[in-house]
């Protein structure tokens, strides 16, 4: 809607980079974030955002001169809800469990938390935008501790009443 928006990580690596630890920052109230620090290469450089309220996004910069400062504006689609059902394998509700929609090109080793499954399967997952994802299941293993499965590689979700099913 043309407006700023605060509390945003925005997050850069190199487009070949496996990062767990990728460079990145948060956008303040006027929606600026200044990524620094990043040295010039000639490989291209994935600069993307995450945030609760919005899509994940992506850019691609060149960042080659390092006399230049690059400033991009970075529109944050909001995205659909997609409603699903995750189930266990012997037909229990995979309750409580969390269930996450991260894009395919997302490679920074961070993710939301995911979405919780209620008591009868159901979940939702908020801001999904025409991408192809990996669904994760994260299992708990103990008090602060989970274990993440994959239900779905490279999928495009469903939008509209269409209704996602897993099995975990």
């Amino acid at each position: 809607q043309g407006q700023p928006v605060q509390g945003v990580t925005v997050y850069s690596s190199l487009t070949q980079d496996n990062q767990n630890f990728p460079t990145s920052a948060t956008t303040d109230k006027e929606g600026w974030a200044k990524l620094t620090g990043l040295k010039p290469s000639l490989d291209e450089r994935l600069v993307a955002t995450m945030g609760h309220a919005y899509a994940f996004t992506r850019t691609i910069l060149k960042l080659n001169d390092p006399s230049v400062t690059i400033e991009r504006q970075i529109v944050l689609p909001k995205g659909e809800a997609v409603a699903g059902k995750a189930m266990c394998s012997d037909g229990k509700a995979a309750s409580g469990w969390r269930i996450n929609a991260i894009p395919t090109w997302w490679h920074f080793g961070v993710t939301p938390m995911g979405e919780l499954i209620a008591d009868d399967g159901s979940f939702t997952l908020p801001h999904i935008v025409p991408d192809t994802y990996n669904v994760t299941v994260s299992i708990p293993t103990g008090k602060q501790t989970s274990m993440a499965k994959s239900v779905l590689t490279a999928t495009a979700l469903p939008t509209g009443a269409d209704l996602l099913s897993v099995t975990v």
